[in-house]
């Protein structure tokens, strides 16, 4: 998850594999920005869950 304030951007990073999601999200609209911030979150709490 990177973000200079305006502009949101996010990847995933497995062993020495980067992927980055195409999409850019943007305060402009907040309930897909939320959602996809919420995705990662559940994704952490999955990983923490199953190690």
């Amino acid at each position: 998850m990177v973000s200079n304030g305006k502009l949101w951007e996010f990847g995933k990073l497995k062993g020495d594999v980067f992927t980055r999601n195409i999409i850019s999200y943007t305060l402009g609209d907040l309930e897909r920005l939320f959602a996809v911030i919420n995705y990662v979150f559940q994704q952490c709490l999955l990983e923490l869950e199953n190690n």
